[in-house]
């Protein structure tokens, strides 16, 4: 999220309809994926961009685990098989 006003506006109203009224089993928008050059360079190249920072591997599985809880243990036992 950046850090204007309107975006902070949409993020309270997401989380005050989703958090709140679930007595916080829903949680959402916690994934912080920092603004990196190599997100403009992956989308330039065409590539995805754990091809170009390592580190954002870890970013991207934390965001698809947020986006798909339900899938979380399999994404961590993929990740956990494939060694990485």
């Amino acid at each position: 999220m950046d850090r204007t006003r309107d975006s902070q506006g949409i993020v309270r109203e997401l989380t005050d309809e989703t958090f709140f009224p679930s007595e916080a089993r829903v949680r959402i928008m916690e994934t912080i994926v920092p603004s990196r050059v190599a997100y403009r360079m992956s989308a330039t190249e065409k590539r995805p961009v754990h091809e170009i920072d390592t580190d954002a591997k870890l970013i991207m599985l934390d965001l698809a685990k947020e986006l798909y809880p339900a899938v979380a243990s399999r994404i961590l036992a993929a990740n956990q098989e494939a060694g990485k």
